[in-house]
């Protein structure tokens, strides 16, 4: 299993845009290296985000997740759908404040 951190942006025009500053997003694939790394930007794309950086690229296994942890969750849901993401996001300050820019 391919573990993969990005940083991302909303497109602008999408309604996360107007939500959200950002978003560190994870995903777990079960695919190669070079596989992953490709099929991870596309499924941000697909979402309507722009991937700003690649944080963290790695193998995984279960031993690298504590029993009770998010991530192990996430690792075992890959192994039968293959991949998951999950999006951490922040929201728009500016719009939090009324200030839209």
């Amino acid at each position: 299993m391919w573990f993969v951190s990005i940083s991302a942006s909303p497109v602008p025009g999408t309604e996360d845009f107007v939500k959200f500053d950002g978003a560190n997003v994870n995903c777990w694939l079960a695919l190669p290296e070079r596989e992953a790394l490709g099929r991870a930007a596309q499924l941000v794309e697909a979402y309507g985000w722009r991937v700003e950086a690649v944080d963290e690229s790695r193998e995984v296994t279960r031993d690298d997740y504590q029993p009770d942890s998010s991530g192990l969750s996430h690792f075992e849901q890959a192994l039968t759908d293959r991949e998951v993401v999950v999006f951490h996001t922040w929201p728009n300050e500016a719009n939090d404040r009324g200030t839209l820019q």
